[in-house]
């Protein structure tokens, strides 16, 4: 769903990331904090000094967004599943999960962490903004915590909504699920939920817009149509997951796969990402796969670089790390979405390899989509 993400770092082992659109919201917010709030609640204030106080609690803000997210991806750990990166976008930011839990009360507890911890934020907010010295010097810092407090309150409150994608849709997709023992039913349930509040937030917005509202009405109205974009695609691929991970990969499993040797030159090895279409080479040494390298990794190589050997960008690969012909398609696309590859190794037999790719694991989706 998201674009191209860059990364700020890592916390605790997690890659923070950033989607272009985050750029466009975060100076989005600065610029209406600096321009509207900051000038109103501080007459006496210049341009820069509001300015300031805008990237100020815009950089807050987004800080604690990260916190909301890490929260999840605790208590996600805690119960033993992976969370690899973090990425902010336009509207709020997003987990990246190798899997969903497997139990609706480990659901449950990893949806309310990140709505408590931006709670407790909020709280924490407020009780700073009393610590904080009188007078016109600190005036500006005294109102940048009071607004973060009522901006953290508000999403915590709001990310409680009964509705996918929100953290209370997964709430209230863990309650039906425990009781009715079926996650599909329970996932449509929640997306239902999320369609009426995205409704509701395009009503309130058409109404706002045309009661002179205008920007605050066309403010929910964006909202309620990515709620309903989000909504549609957690249905999406909850369902692809579903028949993914009844097919398993032994009749895509091809012996005749792209691979060049490790000792070979790069300026050799570079136009065969392009001959057969794809982002990943498998580099192999005496016929056996070692390793793979990426296209993405040989984009801005110098002349120099170029004459080096294939073993320079090889990421290497032990025999554990190959798929077998009884995994699933689930199984399949996860290892290459943690190895962000296209295609991986499979293990046939004893003195046989083979590779899978991607493509024909989308192939397999497609057909099961228009079986339905």
């Amino acid at each position: 769903m998201l674009g191209r993400s860059y990364s700020f770092g890592k916390l605790f082992g997690i890659d923070i990331r950033f989607d272009i659109s985050w750029l466009l919201i975060f100076f989005l917010i600065t610029w209406v904090f600096s321009t509207g709030y900051f000038p109103s609640a501080i007459p006496d204030g210049t341009p820069m000094y509001y300015l300031f106080l805008g990237f100020l609690t815009s950089v807050m803000f987004f800080s604690s967004l990260v916190i909301h997210e890490l929260s999840h991806s605790a208590v996600a750990r805690r119960n033993g599943l992976a969370v690899n990166t973090i990425t902010l976008f336009m509207f709020g930011g997003a987990s990246n999960l190798e899997e969903e839990p497997q139990a609706p009360k480990i659901e449950a507890k990893m949806a309310f962490a990140g709505p408590f911890a931006s709670f407790v934020i909020a709280d924490v907010f407020y009780l700073i903004s009393f610590f904080i010295p009188t007078g016109v010097a600190f005036i500006g810092i005294f109102n940048v915590f009071r607004v973060l407090a009522v901006i953290n309150l508000m999403l915590a409150v709001f990310n409680l909504l009964p509705g996918f994608p929100l953290d209370g849709g997964r709430i209230f997709r863990a309650i039906v699920w425990h009781f009715n023992k079926d996650y599909i039913k329970a996932t449509k349930s929640a997306v239902y939920g999320g369609k009426i509040i995205a409704f509701m937030l395009l009503s309130l917005g058409l109404f706002g817009a045309v009661t002179g509202l205008v920007a605050q009405g066309l403010w929910l109205m964006v909202i309620g149509s990515l709620l309903n974009v989000l909504a549609n695609y957690s249905l999406d691929q909850t369902l692809a997951r579903e028949e993914l991970s009844k097919v398993n990969i032994s009749g895509i499993i091809k012996k005749d796969y792209p691979f060049v040797g490790i000792d070979t030159k790069l300026l050799k090895a570079i136009p065969l990402f392009f001959k057969d279409k794809t982002n990943t080479l498998f580099a192999s040494k005496n016929d056996e796969i070692v390793g793979y390298i990426k296209l993405e990794e040989t984009r801005d190589l110098s002349k120099s670089d170029v004459q080096e050997k294939v073993s320079k960008l090889t990421h290497s690969m032990g025999e554990s790390e190959a798929l077998k012909p009884d995994d699933s398609a689930l199984e399949a696309i996860r290892f290459m979405q943690k190895k962000d590859i296209s295609c991986a190794p499979a293990i046939i037999d004893k003195n046989h390899r083979g590779m899978v790719f991607k493509k024909d694991i989308l192939g397999i989706l497609n057909h099961k989509v228009k079986g339905i």
